[in-house]
């Protein structure tokens, strides 16, 4: 990921920035004065950054700083816009020989993060939600670290083994510590905020607490720790962690709206299923590019083919898959199927 910070809000210093001699970020959309980020797939071990004015001689530019950083893809962010890594986060599957993966801290100083303000584009104080799978412990917040305390922290979430920690513009409060404490195995926290003065908290698919409050809009930056948390205030540089190496957190993420029950029950027994050996949750082969697309209602399967094969897709499990290529659709009814 670059980040870039430019002075001058004179649009036709009309900037280009290159990584590898690939435009990304730039004209025909002039960069103006403010914080700039991009991903990009370095081609080696050095890749060439180039920042360049294309403007006229007599255009006056300026740039204040920029810095490249290792990132996580977020495919679920319509902006396609990845987390930036601090320190080093391990990564690996969250169960034998299973797809989906799981992140852990390698030190105290290790988090992920957005590393621009509102780089969800959200406005806190409408309907919004909250949630991330742990293990052990985990912990998600959505804040600014630019002031002492919580003064500018929308919410946190922090679970350990003594319990659920709201923090924030909640104030510093311990909620239902027995659901949430000493958890064993994969387990599933949701906190929706329903755009008035309720926030509703609920663990593996069920409701466990509310609170009256009434967020205000802020900017502020989504961060992954998935470590244990010390300390009740001070800005970031001051707060203190602690690494748990059995903490262990997967599919994070927060959004717009005010998931219903039904939802959200619905939503943890398909993503269950994801926590088991073997699981699989990706198309099969390389290629994502879907040829034809198909639905059997009598057994509740989507038929996917590309390049690789048909992939049949059960809630969120990929059940099987064979390996001949599809090239332009697939028909499938009671259990039989057609491909081209």
């Amino acid at each position: 990921m670059l980040n870039i910070d430019i002075a001058s809000s004179n649009t036709s210093a009309n900037w280009r920035i290159y990584a590898a001699g690939t435009k990304i970020l730039g004209y025909p959309s002039y960069l103006n004065q403010g914080q700039h980020s991009a991903t990009f797939v370095a081609t080696g071990t050095s890749t060439r950054i180039n920042i360049q004015q294309g403007g006229s001689a007599s255009t006056v530019g300026e740039i204040h700083s920029a810095s490249v950083h290792l990132a996580e893809d977020d495919h679920r962010n319509s902006g396609a816009k990845g987390l930036q890594v601090y320190g080093t986060m391990n990564r690996f599957p969250v169960a034998a020989g299973a797809e989906l993966v799981a992140y852990q801290p390698a030190s105290s100083t290790s988090y992920v993060q957005h590393d621009t303000l509102n780089e969800t584009g959200i406005n806190w104080s409408n309907a919004w939600y909250m949630m991330f799978w742990y293990n052990v412990r985990g912990k998600m917040s959505i804040e600014n670290f630019n002031t002492g305390g919580y003064n500018n922290t929308l919410l946190m979430i922090s679970i350990s083994d003594g319990g659920f920690y709201l923090r924030g513009q909640t104030g510093n409060v311990n909620l239902e510590s027995g659901p949430f404490g000493n958890a064993v195995g994969w387990n599933q926290v949701i906190a929706v905020y329903n755009g008035s003065n309720q926030l509703r908290i609920y663990k593996n698919g069920k409701y466990v607490h509310q609170r009256s409050i009434t967020f205000s809009n802020i900017n502020a930056r989504v961060i992954l720790f998935a470590n244990s948390y010390n300390n009740n205030g001070g800005s970031y540089q001051n707060r203190s962690y602690s690494v748990d190496t059995n903490a262990k957190m997967a599919l994070a993420r927060v959004g717009l709206g005010e998931p219903s029950q039904k939802f959200i029950s619905k939503m943890y027994h398909d993503e269950v299923n994801l926590f088991q050996e073997n699981a699989k949750c990706t198309l099969h082969g390389t290629s994502d590019t879907v040829k034809g697309l198909a639905f059997d209602d009598t057994n509740d399967i989507y038929h996917v083919g590309t390049s690789a094969g048909r992939s049949e897709i059960q809630g969120l499990n990929r059940i099987n898959n064979t390996t001949t290529a599809v090239t332009t659709a697939i028909s499938a009814s009671n259990g039989f199927v057609a491909e081209q």
